[in-house]
């Protein structure tokens, strides 16, 4: 039962129109350091940017060593993106979600559904977190998580190897929104991982349903108070990730908290 993660920042992008984020290293870097804390034992983090070419490198070589009862988890930070559809798979709006990266180039949503997720390990799991603009399914989500899902009591013990694909997926705001970058004090931040290290450092052992949950109350208070524009932070799983959900969030399987 290993658990690796790739995290990836990507603050400069020669795609058109897009200015430099350079908080993002830095909230890259803070992610790595997290995730060491909580039971990682492979984090391999690009805090300078990857091509299309190179990040679809580093997925396909942490698929390939992600089995059965392992743990992956993927962080991006950078710009998002939005694309005409193509193939007709968004009915909605007609549109599909990208990432960008450090060269010319998108990586759009279609390629996680058509290519990458088929070719995951039975039994592995997976969560993926998004922390740029359009966000909310370019890691390609299926449902979306609803409060009244989520019981008032984790008593899940550690899960057993789960039949079918065991995915979550954390996005900074749906598809038509956009991200906050927070510039203070001569700090620049993505505001949706700097709430994400802030939780986790304040409770170490919330589940992703708790934390789900918690992200919530901190958006409307966000709100309300001086950050009127931040948009709303969302989560998704499959089915076989119910028990997963029941599990510390962003650690290995077997962290525990205190």
């Amino acid at each position: 039962m290993v658990a690796r993660a790739l995290v990836v920042a990507v603050p400069t992008t020669k795609v058109s129109g897009l200015p430099p984020l350079p908080g993002t290293t830095q909230d890259a870097i803070g992610m790595a350091d997290l995730l060491k804390g909580r039971g990682f034992s492979d984090v391999r983090l690009q805090e300078h940017g990857l091509t299309v070419d190179e990040f679809v490198n580093e997925l396909l070589r942490l698929r390939a060593d992600t089995q059965a009862g392992d743990l992956a988890l993927v962080h991006f930070s950078g710009h998002g993106y939005r694309v005409a559809d193509l193939d007709g798979d968004e009915t909605d709006d007609h549109l599909d979600e990208s990432l960008v990266l450090s060269g010319d180039k998108l990586l759009v949503d279609d390629w996680f559904r058509k290519t990458f997720w088929p070719g995951t390990a039975e039994g592995s799991w997976w969560v993926t977190c998004a922390d740029t603009c359009f966000s909310g399914s370019v890691f390609r989500s299926v449902r979306y998580v609803r409060e009244e899902d989520i019981p008032d009591e984790d008593t899940t013990p550690l899960p057993p190897i789960p039949s079918g694909p065991a995915r979550i997926w954390l996005a900074a705001v749906g598809d038509g929104e956009k991200a906050l970058e927070i510039d203070r004090e001569n700090r620049q931040y993505g505001w949706y991982t700097q709430q994400l290290r802030e939780v986790l450092a304040e409770e170490p052992g919330i589940t992703y349903s708790q934390l789900w949950t918690r992200l919530q109350k901190r958006w409307k208070a966000a709100r309300a108070s001086w950050l009127s524009t931040v948009a709303h932070p969302q989560m998704a799983m499959t089915d076989a990730a119910l028990l997963l959900a029941g599990r510390p969030a962003f650690a290995s399987l077997d962290f525990e908290g205190s």
